[in-house]
């Protein structure tokens, strides 16, 4: 679970470390699913950088760096036959009613157009390319394969968005990631990270320091492409540290800067006095205790890729991130949260 710096004014306890195309409304690639009525972040393959319709209300559609804002959120919509709309969630261009992904039948131009009902040049075919990732095939260009690709195959941030010929090339490869499913409150630039254990607890436990090396190397052989190194010493500014803190959560990860940005440091807190209380709550011991504590940390660690609390999964058990999983058996990362990493880092 993530909180806010301020609220991590804390003492430390004493504690003993032993206390311590498939259904109507539903398309599938390889592993990725996009679903009618929710809401997604469209990453570029080739740029990394995210669909975006820019906010000076000229209904432009460009790429641009994450940031997280609504005009980066796509409600993506079924109207039938195969066909999808996808909606922009900025509420100036939800206002103005210019909100639809629409490209022009004139030029090449990408923008945003008025919802119009049964209009071909904003239903777009989501056709699986087999890597995870999606082109956008326009209805009106269908016949020539009009797709949706960043101009000139650019990596530059802001640069602009157009339909072209479908040429089987990265830039016009996107990846569609669930807006519930990411934090807001930043991550990681990449998947590779040096996490520094802090304080006696968490270098020297029997109990803790072997947990946290369980939970990294659960990520590491998850598939997801995570490189986490563990290390005692130095002065890396990602730490994991192991103590009794005044707030009630089991375990908190907290990104600097806050924000939808990439983070510079990052501290993962191991509470002790959450761990008691859900202890006797979760009626916890033995190799259920420690499957407990091992997720825990598998969780916190999850932050650190840009995964949010408390997904919007069908089956709570779907993602390690939800607060309300069956924590003795959910406690490595699943096929959901690996997914999610991968689409927001490949």
């Amino acid at each position: 679970m993530k909180k806010v710096a301020s609220m991590l004014l804390a003492f430390v306890f004493v504690f003993s470390t032993s206390l311590i195309l498939i259904d109507f409304g539903k398309v599938e690639a390889a592993a990725a699913t996009v679903t009618s009525g929710k809401t997604y972040y469209i990453r570029n393959k080739n740029s990394g950088h995210f669909l975006d319709a820019e906010q000076s209300m000229n209904n432009n559609v460009i790429q641009h760096s994450f940031h997280g804002g609504k005009n980066q959120q796509w409600k993506v919509v079924s109207v039938g036959s195969g066909y999808y709309t996808l909606e922009n969630q900025w509420l100036g261009y939800q206002n103005s009613g210019r909100k639809m992904l629409s490209v022009s039948t004139a030029n090449n131009n990408c923008d945003l157009y008025f919802k119009t009902a049964n209009l071909n040049t904003q239903m777009f075919k989501l056709v699986d390319n087999g890597d995870n990732s999606f082109r956008l095939l326009n209805k009106w260009g269908e016949s020539s394969n009009q797709v949706i690709e960043t101009q000139d195959a650019s990596k530059v941030s802001p640069y602009n968005v157009q339909r072209y010929t479908w040429k089987n090339i990265n830039c016009q490869k996107w990846y569609f990631i669930e807006v519930e499913a990411m934090s807001t409150e930043g991550g990681l630039a990449t998947r590779t990270v040096t996490i520094r254990k802090n304080g006696d607890i968490a270098k020297n436990s029997s109990t803790w320091s072997p947990r946290i090396n369980t939970a990294a190397n659960a990520w590491n052989t998850s598939g997801a492409g995570t490189n986490i190194t563990l290390t005692s010493s130095g002065s890396s500014p990602y730490v994991i540290e192991v103590g009794g803190y005044v707030w009630f959560d089991a375990g908190q990860c907290v990104n600097s800067p806050q924000g939808n940005t990439i983070s510079t440091a990052s501290i993962i807190y191991i509470n002790l006095t959450g761990i008691s209380i859900d202890m006797q709550f979760l009626k916890l011991s033995g190799d259920n205790l420690e499957k407990y504590e091992r997720g825990l940390i598998t969780h916190e660690m999850g932050h650190l890729f840009w995964l949010g609390d408390n997904p919007n999964t069908s089956n709570l058990n779907s993602s390690l991130m939800n607060s309300d999983r069956t924590k003795t058996t959910i406690f490595k990362p699943q096929a959901y949260d690996i997914n999610n990493v991968r689409l927001r880092y490949d």
